[in-house]
């Protein structure tokens, strides 16, 4: 891989890590929210659904943590 091309990865990895930050913020709130959710809702369909969102959030940041590895990995392959 050339150098130009090598940058572009590089910035890359820079892009996804800032998304992987804005994830993350995301899923503490939606955490804490649902922390602080009244039993009542907290078992009912809003709690299932924020849960479920909570999961999606973390499986979106683990995937992103994937695309990371794989770019720093094409990055190592020169």
């Amino acid at each position: 891989m050339n150098k130009k091309r090598r940058k572009k990865v590089s910035a890359l990895v820079e892009r996804v890590a800032k998304i992987i930050s804005d994830i993350e913020a995301l899923e503490a709130k939606e955490k804490d929210d649902f922390d602080n959710l009244p039993e009542n809702i907290l078992s009912g369909q809003k709690g299932a659904d924020m849960e479920a969102a909570i999961i999606a959030l973390q499986e979106a940041m683990e995937n992103s943590e994937a695309v990371i590895e794989n770019l720093n990995q094409s990055l190592g392959s020169i």
